[in-house]
Order: C-alpha cells, then sequence, then structure tokens
C-alpha cells in the first residue's frame, strides 16, 4: 500500500494526506506525541474507543481501549494512553517516550453493538533527531499556519 503525501514531515506538525485520508504525526525520539481523534458527540459518545495498530497485512491489532463508562475515561497500556472524553466528543491517545517501533499505522476506532466506526486513520513519523533545532512552541504553530 502506497500514500501519496506532497508536503514535507516535520516533527511536532500533522499533515493530512487526502489521497488516502490518513492524518501525520511525526516526533522525536523519547518524546511524547498527542493525538487527537474526533467523534460525534450524540452519535458515539457511548461506544467503546479503539486505538490499534495495523499489522504488515493491513488488520488493526488493539493496543489500548476506553470503555464508554463513565463519560470520561482513562486506559494506559505500555507506554500509550487513550482518553475518551465523551462532554467534548474527542479521544485523545498520548504515545510517551516514542520508540522507533511506535511509527506505522493506527486507527482510532468505535465499537457499539459489535459494529466498528473508523473514526481516523494515522500515520505515526518517528525521527531519530529534532530537524528544526531549537524552535519555540509558538514559532512552530506559525510555521504550520502559514505553511
Amino acid at each position: 500500500m502506497t500514500e501519496i503525501c506532497k508536503s514535507a514531515y516535520l516533527p511536532g506538525f500533522l499533515v493530512l494526506c487526502l489521497a488516502k485520508n490518513i492524518t501525520v504525526y511525526s516526533g522525536q525520539l523519547g518524546e511524547t506525541l498527542t493525538i487527537f481523534c474526533p467523534y460525534q458527540h450524540r452519535a458515539d459518545r457511548w461506544a467503546k474507543k479503539l486505538w490499534c495498530k495495523e499489522d504488515e497485512a493491513g488488520l488493526c491489532q488493539a493496543v489500548v481501549s476506553a470503555h464508554r463508562y463513565p463519560l470520561s475515561g482513562k486506559k494506559t497500556h505500555g507506554s500509550t494512553t487513550i482518553t475518551d472524553n465523551a462532554y467534548e466528543g474527542m479521544v485523545t491517545v498520548n504515545l510517551t517516550n516514542l520508540q522507533k517501533d511506535d511509527g506505522g499505522v493506527y486507527q482510532c476506532r468505535t465499537i457499539i453493538f459489535g459494529d466498528i466506526g473508523i473514526l481516523q486513520k494515522i500515520r505515526v513519523l518517528v525521527f531519530e533527531e529534532n530537524l528544526l533545532g531549537n524552535v519555540s512552541a509558538l514559532d512552530k504553530v506559525q510555521l504550520s499556519i502559514s505553511w
């Protein structure tokens, strides 16, 4: 499976690959990467939320999940934490202490009564060095807006 993204990958930035509908997040080794998966508040708030990583065959292997009760749930497995904020309609996934093997294609999913919905497909890129040097968070935001 090949994806075509006509843009540069810079740590800390997200890029949308429209051709394959994949959002790209990137980070540096050892950093924490925060990924946001919005969902329809009313339709999906009671669904179980799942963060899974695609294997070579394209099957999604569960990493961590958040159950639908309470309305704001958090669960951690290894260096991955998933938080479901049903009030905001947002799943947040934190990958702490990024390692090379954290790179790959992931999915944010909803599961309700056996029905699986894909909220978002995400490609995580992990870089060994900081390509931006000493750039402040504000400069990164300004760069991403003007990009």
